[in-house]
């Protein structure tokens, strides 16, 4: 200051002063993400000192933010803040708005175990659409069983992003359609229930049979009551010529599949004989 002359300091302070905002305290940070339509994402850890994801006390008077990115490979580093809640804010405001509160929901369903109904009825009421999938055992596009939970996964740009784990399969597909957000959820159902035909009933399967001339065929042995059906996790699949078909084959599909490899030989051998 002495060096640059009193004028100099006075400009050159006033200047670092408009540069540099002044740090948020505990409330002002919170109001600002209220006014910003940003969540302040809690930690799901109980022993987390600052109680904000991403959020790390550096010194008793400072607090670090960094965030991992969607990739799960890169940890970037992002500012150091006087109050947790503002290094909270800047870690919502480099997520964005819709990852925040896919973050924030998976924190508190983490904590609230929703059952499937409960489930179901936040997804109507957040006007969202459980994603449903015919290729998943879990009945969810994203879901997928672990032990006795369900993890909710999404793919972005290629890259798989764990969303958590849950009690059940339904607060799993919620964590789902909250990350991707409505228009998504709702594009992706549509196309699922495009690509996937709707299950028959008992009565339309026999009057399916009838029409294509198919008789079902009964078991006294088996405790579904027909030859080939077996009963799995409330569902049933059926076996034929050595594969298993999954339960949404229809009766025609079943009827146009190709011989036994045995039948196909014997076939094979006596053409050959014929052409001799």
């Amino acid at each position: 200051a002495r060096y640059v002359g009193v004028e100099r300091a006075a400009a050159e302070a006033a200047e670092a002063r408009v540069a540099a905002p002044q740090p948020l305290t505990a409330d002002e940070a919170r109001a600002a993400a209220a006014a910003e339509g940003l969540e302040l994402v809690p930690s799901s850890r109980s022993r987390s000192v600052a109680g904000f994801k991403g959020v790390r006390m550096h010194t008793p008077s400072y607090f670090q933010c960094s965030v991992i990115e969607e990739n799960g490979e890169k940890k970037r580093y992002l500012g150091t803040f006087r109050t947790p809640e503002e290094a909270a804010l800047c870690y919502a405001r480099h997520i964005g708005a819709e990852r925040a509160a896919a973050e924030a929901a998976k924190v508190r369903g983490e904590c609230l175990q929703l059952k499937a109904d409960e489930a179901r009825a936040a997804a109507a009421a957040e006007g969202l659409e459980l994603v449903l999938s015919s290729s998943s055992q879990t009945g969810f596009k994203g879901v997928y069983k672990h032990h006795r939970k369900y993890k909710a996964y999404v793919s972005e740009n290629g890259n798989g992003c764990h969303l958590g784990t849950f009690a059940t399969a339904e607060e799993a597909a919620l964590c789902h359609a909250r990350y991707i957000g409505a228009e998504r959820a709702a594009a992706e159902a549509a196309e699922a229930r495009v690509e996937v035909p709707q299950p028959l009933t008992a009565d339309e399967a026999r009057a399916a049979a009838a029409a294509e001339g198919l008789e079902l065929v009964p078991s006294s042995s088996n405790e579904t009551g027909f030859k080939g059906v077996t009963k799995r996790d409330g569902k049933y699949a059926t076996r034929g010529s050595g594969r298993m078909v999954s339960s949404a084959t229809s009766v025609s599909s079943r009827r146009r599949r190709r011989r036994p490899c045995a039948t196909r030989g014997i076939l094979g051998r006596n053409e050959r004989r014929k052409r001799q």
